[in-house]
């Protein structure tokens, strides 16, 4: 087939996809905002479900067979944004193409029951309670590595490469080692300044729903448009784009820590 046939074919591909990937972030919004802690566990296997099938989507030979046709034409796309997405989806292959199901499902129903665990130990105050899954994640996300044939000298390397193509631990070393010096050395001379700043506003008590019209006034301030998008509450704050028209936004409020919102 021709270079725009491919074009189409995998538009038509890229619908489904995108269709099945809005009702996750919708799911995974409603885990982490407003779903029943008695209903979490079915949530997540909700998730789980879309997932898989997600998966398996992007595992169809059609779909792969278009992938690699479409990144061996890629000199024909006609503006850089085609080219882009040739180049994300053959990425996204690579990354992705030794990946068994049972792999791939086992991840991803780790991942979104690491998060229930991680809700109760923050709210018991108790590390132990969330310890087990954070090492299952770990483990996982490793075994994805390694069937990577792109992978890196260590896993961090490979994971960091995955959101700023080339990162690698030394570049971050380097970069938070500059802060931390830059950060001490600011700190000593704040110390040792004669001239006091009153801090003590900060911890002033705020009413929740002075907070929330504060909250929406900054969003409106900055052309937030409340037609595409809402404001949330969670407990470890998130923004997710589910869709160019749909921009969820979290917070937390804390009633004497009001910059913590901000």
């Amino acid at each position: 087939m021709s270079y725009e046939e491919d074009l189409k074919k995998m538009y038509e591909h890229l619908e489904k996809i995108k269709k099945l990937a809005y009702v996750y972030h919708v799911l995974n919004f409603d885990l982490e905002t407003k779903c029943p802690v008695k209903n979490m566990n079915c949530a997540s296997d909700s998730l789980n479900v879309i997932s898989s099938q997600i998966f398996d989507l992007t595992h169809e030979k059609e779909y792969i067979d278009l992938v690699v046709s479409l990144h061996a034409k890629r000199d024909e796309a006609k503006d850089v944004y085609e080219k882009t997405l040739i180049d994300n989806l053959y990425k996204s292959y690579i990354r992705e193409k030794n990946v068994s199901k049972e792999l791939d499902d086992l991840a991803s129903k780790v991942y979104s029951n690491s998060y229930i665990d991680w809700l109760n130990a923050k709210k018991n105050k108790d590390y132990s309670l969330f310890e087990p899954s954070l090492e299952k994640v770990k483990e996982s996300q490793q075994k994805l590595i390694d069937t990577r044939e792109d992978k890196k000298d260590n896993y961090y390397d490979t994971a960091f490469s995955d959101y700023e193509r080339g990162l690698t631990s030394k570049d971050l070393d380097k970069l938070f080692g500059e802060l931390r010096d830059g950060i001490v050395n600011l700190l000593n001379r704040i110390k040792k300044s004669k001239h006091k700043i009153r801090t003590d506003f900060m911890s002033r008590e705020v009413p929740i729903e002075k907070q929330e019209q504060f909250s929406n006034y900054i969003l409106e301030t900055m052309g937030f448009d409340f037609s595409r998008g809402c404001i949330a509450t969670t407990e470890h704050p998130f923004t997710d784009t589910s869709s160019k028209d749909d921009t969820r936004g979290t917070t937390h409020y804390y009633l004497n820590q009001f910059v913590s919102n901000i």
